[in-house]
C-alpha cells in the first residue's frame, strides 16, 4: 500500500527498501539489506554528533523521493527526533510532496508520545488527499491508541473498503475492527440540534378539496417552525462466552416545540444475546418502547428484533433486520380512547454497501413492512427501496446523498371518499461534514432532508423540508 507523491511512491510503514549507498552510509552504516534492529544499533555506536553533521550535509542534495525513502528508514529506526529535524528543515515545492512531508512530521509526532498532534496532522492531510490511504490507517491506528473508538473504526472501515487487492492489510484492518468490539463494553452518544422544518406536523399542503361538491380545508394543515432534536443512547456488552456477549442498551429522544401539541417523546430499550463471528455478527433481542405525543401517553410497543451483518469480501457487506412487534396505544390519550389503533407490526430490512476505494462507497436500501391494526382503513403493507453514496473531497468536505421511495397500500376504504388509501412517499436527505473542523473529537455535519408524500386522497399529501446543524464524530 502507497500513496502517490510526483512522480514516485512511499513505502508502507515499516519495509527495508534499498537506498543509494550514499544514504545508507548516512542511515544505517550497514548494507543495504541490513534489517531494522542492525540499523538502530548502528546508529546507537555512531557518534551522535558525526551521524547529525553527515545527514545535514547531505540531505539539501537528496532528492524528495530519496529524503522520503530516508525518512521511513529513520522512522523505522526509532529516529524521530532525526527525522523531525530534517523534516523542519526542509521545503519541497510540489504540493503532494509537501502533503507526504506533513505525513511523516505526524508519524514524529506520534512517535514522540504526541498522539493528539499527530491525529490532527493526519486529518489535515487526509482532507486534502483523502485518497492516501497510508494516511487513514495512520489516523485509525492513532485513533485506537487513544481510545477514540467510533472514529477509528469509521476510517478502518474505509480502509478495508479500499484493501480488496491486499490481504495482508484486510487481515491487519479486521483484527483491530475486532479488537475495537471485544474491548467496548459501555458505549454512550448524546445528542442536540436544533432543527427548523417547513412542515413540523406533517400536515397537508392541498388547497381545499370538493367533498359531494364541497369545499373541504383539513384541520391538520402543515406548519413551519423550529423545534429542539436530542436524545442519547447507551449500551453495555457483558462477555458470557468466546465470541458471544448479552447485550442490553437504552435511550431517549424528544423533540420540542412552541406548540405543546407537536412536543414528542420516546424511551426504548433492549436486552438480548449477540453472536460475534468471523467477518459479522448475529443478535436477538428482546425490544420495548413507551411514546409520549403532546406530553401524554400515547403508546407502547414491544417485540423481538433479529440482527445480523455479514462482510463478503472488504469491499462489500450486508446487514439485515428482522422486527416483530404489538403495540397498544392509550386509552385516555387527553380523553381519547385510541385502543382501536391496537395492533402489530411486521417488519425486514436490509443493506448492501460496496467500497469503491478508501473514500467513497454506495449503499442499496430496501424494506417491507406490514400493519394490522382494529380499524380496517389503518391497516397496510408497505415496500420501498433506495440508495445512498458517500465521498470524501478536498477541502475536508464530505458528502453522503440518499433518496428512498416508498409505497404503502392500505385496506379498508378512506372516509368519504370511498376508496382504500395508496401513497407513495419520496425522502431525500443530504448531510455535508467538514471533516478538519474538530470540536472535541467531533465534527460539525449539516443535515438537508426533503419529504413528499403523494396519495390518492388529497387530505394526505404534503411536503417537509427540513434543515439540522450537528456534530458527529463518524470522520
Amino acid at each position: 500500500m502507497a500513496f502517490t507523491g510526483q512522480d514516485h511512491k512511499i513505502p508502507a510503514a515499516g519495509a527495508t527498501w534499498p537506498l543509494a549507498v550514499l544514504i545508507a552510509i548516512v542511515i544505517s552504516a550497514l548494507p543495504l539489506s541490513a534489517s531494522p534492529a542492525q540499523a538502530q544499533q548502528s546508529w546507537a555506536a555512531t557518534p551522535e554528533s558525526s551521524s547529525a553533521d553527515q545527514l545535514d550535509s547531505l540531505w539539501p542534495r537528496l532528492s524528495p523521493k530519496q529524503q522520503f525513502t530516508a525518512l521511513e528508514q529513520l522512522l523505522h529506526a526509532g529516529q524521530f527526533a532525526t527525522a523531525g529535524r530534517v523534516l523542519a528543515a526542509s521545503h519541497y515545492d510540489f504540493p503532494g510532496d509537501r502533503a507526504i512531508a506533513r505525513f511523516y512530521s505526524g508519524i514524529v509526532a506520534r512517535g514522540d508520545g504526541r498522539e493528539r498532534e499527530a491525529v490532527a496532522i493526519f486529518r489535515e492531510v487526509l482532507a486534502e488527499h483523502p485518497e492516501f490511504t497510508r494516511v487513514r490507517l495512520e489516523l485509525a491506528q492513532t485513533l485506537f491508541a487513544i481510545n477514540e473508538d467510533d472514529s477509528a473504526r469509521h476510517n478502518f472501515e474505509l480502509v478495508l473498503g479500499g484493501a480488496a487487492a491486499n490481504p495482508g492489510l484486510q487481515n491487519t484492518v479486521r483484527s483491530y475492527i475486532n479488537a475495537i468490539d471485544g474491548r467496548k463494553h459501555w458505549d454512550l452518544t448524546t445528542f442536540l440540534t436544533i432543527a427548523p422544518s417547513t412542515n413540523i406536523n406533517q400536515g397537508s399542503t392541498a388547497a381545499p378539496v370538493l367533498i359531494n361538491g364541497v369545499p373541504f380545508t383539513p384541520d391538520n394543515v402543515e406548519k413551519s417552525g423550529v423545534g429542539v432534536y436530542s436524545g442519547f443512547q447507551a449500551g453495555y456488552r457483558l462477555p458470557i462466552g468466546e465470541g458471544l456477549d448479552m447485550v442490553l442498551a437504552a435511550g431517549a429522544q424528544g423533540k420540542r416545540y412552541h406548540e405543546r401539541a407537536l412536543n414528542d417523546t420516546l424511551v426504548n430499550a433492549s436486552i438480548g444475546p449477540k453472536w460475534r463471528f468471523d467477518r459479522g455478527s448475529l443478535g436477538l433481542y428482546a425490544t420495548i418502547d413507551h411514546r409520549w405525543s403532546d406530553d401524554a401517553n400515547y403508546a407502547t410497543t414491544y417485540g423481538g428484533l433479529l440482527s445480523g451483518s455479514y462482510a463478503v469480501t472488504a469491499a462489500d457487506s450486508i446487514s439485515a433486520d428482522l422486527g416483530y412487534s404489538l403495540r397498544r396505544f392509550d386509552t385516555d390519550w387527553h380523553g381519547a380512547d385510541l385502543s382501536y389503533q391496537d395492533g402489530r407490526v411486521l417488519s425486514a430490512s436490509g443493506r448492501f454497501e460496496h467500497h469503491f476505494d478508501s473514500s467513497s462507497y454506495l449503499r442499496v436500501l430496501g424494506n417491507v413492512a406490514q400493519e394490522r391494526t382494529g380499524f380496517a382503513r389503518l391497516d397496510s403493507d408497505s415496500f420501498g427501496g433506495g440508495a445512498g453514496i458517500y465521498k470524501e473531497f478536498p477541502w475536508g468536505f464530505s458528502l453522503y446523498l440518499q433518496g428512498m421511495h416508498t409505497k404503502s397500500f392500505f385496506q379498508g376504504d378512506y372516509p368519504v371518499f370511498g376508496i382504500p388509501r395508496a401513497d407513495q412517499r419520496t425522502d431525500v436527505s443530504v448531510h455535508i461534514t467538514k471533516r478538519d473542523f474538530e470540536i472535541f473529537g467531533f465534527a460539525p455535519m449539516l443535515q438537508y432532508t426533503y419529504t413528499h408524500n403523494d396519495s390518492n386522497i388529497p387530505l394526505t399529501v404534503y411536503d417537509a423540508q427540513g434543515v439540522a446543524l450537528t456534530l458527529t464524530n463518524q470522520f
